[in-house]
């Protein structure tokens, strides 16, 4: 049964290493799982408390908050995290964050200098 190939790849592979080698598409896991959608899906939910596709864009977030962060640009982060365009990275990234990625990197900028002058 598949579902022994999915314990063991949720359980051994990184997170951001699955979700970015599936490319952040919910579609990849079973082939990369190697398990069927269904499988997957049940062992995600039960696991995870999550739907395959919303663990993923959770993963997707959390990688895009730490490579702004890490100083890349709008535009860099997009095409890294396999967005075909810009717009619609940041309308998904507004959309789990409430705010733009422009003015997330803002405020971790501030926040990094306002750290840097209390020292």
């Amino acid at each position: 049964m598949g579902g022994c190939c999915v314990d063991q790849m949720l359980c051994t592979l990184q997170p951001v290493n699955l979700a970015r080698t599936a490319r952040y598409s919910c579609k990849e896991l079973p082939r990369l799982l190697r398990a069927s959608p269904r499988q997957v899906q049940r062992k995600f939910r039960q696991e995870l408390g999550l739907s395959p596709q919303k663990w993923l864009d959770a993963e997707r977030i959390r990688v895009a908050k730490e490579l702004l962060i890490s100083g890349l640009q709008v535009k860099e982060v997009a095409y890294q995290l396999n967005f075909k365009q810009v717009s619609h990275f940041s309308a998904h990234f507004k959309k789990y964050t409430d705010i733009t990625p422009s003015k997330f990197r803002q405020s971790q900028r501030r926040e990094s200098i306002e750290n840097v002058a209390d020292k």
